[in-house]
């Protein structure tokens, strides 16, 4: 991703102009290097455009600063010059343009030396998701929306009982009803076609957009959940789905 695109997608989520969020995502990626060993920071602006990683260098060996997220945004406001509630919104802004940047086992490197704290702000609301699966499967935003509940519910008979309600857990509230089903209740072994089939039945479309949609989805709840969840839901799929993915 490019300096502007992260910059634009930056103000957009924190609801800022295009200069201030180029402010507040160096802010971040100063104080997010400080709270990193300096070996996850480097590697981090390794994956970064050139204009991104002057704030993130630290000698190699520089061991993390262990400060809880009150003290990361009050750092944040310090060097952005903002009040608390714009720090709190510009580093959740600069954290899901990062998770969108990264590749995704870079990303959560990153987030493995953070504090469980720091991943409420990564929660993916219900909004953005139903977006990202509009992007990713070439599909409006109205039709993502029955795209993913169609994905969802045939998800959740694939799995365990169990597994969906802590996959539903970790969804925005409006995404879980189609997971809901009895914690016992067991996984219903059928393979990735006949849940395509499934999907495409559910929502009313074709083999082929059943396909990109259910990658969508999934690409998405791997976004949204942590990674231990998710590879937990993806060890009880069928092998294809790990590379339809």
């Amino acid at each position: 991703m490019k300096h502007d695109e992260f910059i634009r997608r930056v103000s957009e989520r924190a609801h800022v102009s295009a200069e201030q969020a180029d402010t507040l995502g160096r802010a971040v990626l100063q104080t997010l290097a400080e709270r990193i060993t300096g070996g996850e920071a480097d590697d981090l602006a390794a994956q970064l455009p050139p204009e991104l990683q002057e704030p993130l260098r630290r000698p190699r060996k520089a061991p993390a600063d262990p400060f809880g997220l009150d003290e990361f945004l009050r750092r944040v406001g310090e060097r952005a010059g903002v009040d608390g509630e714009l720090a709190l919104r510009g580093t959740r802004a600069v954290l899901h343009t990062l998770r969108d940047t990264l590749p995704h086992k870079e990303f959560e490197d990153m987030v493995s030396q953070l504090p469980t704290e720091y991943r409420e702000l990564l929660r993916v609301d219900h909004d953005e998701f139903v977006q990202k699966v509009a992007r990713r499967a070439h599909v409006s935003v109205d039709q993502a929306q029955t795209l993913t509940r169609a994905v969802l519910q045939a998800l959740a008979e694939r799995i365990s009982g169990g597994a969906a309600q802590d996959l539903a857990a970790q969804l925005p509230p409006e995404l879980r009803e189609p997971l809901q089903r009895p914690r016992d209740a067991h996984a219903e072994p059928i393979g990735l076609e006949e849940m395509l089939s499934r999907v495409g039945e559910g929502a009313g479309v074709d083999e082929d957009l059943a396909r990109r949609a259910f990658r969508a989805v999934l690409l998405t709840v791997r976004d949204a959940v942590p990674r231990k969840e998710f590879e937990h839901v993806l060890g009880q799929l069928p092998k294809e789905v790990a590379k339809l993915l």
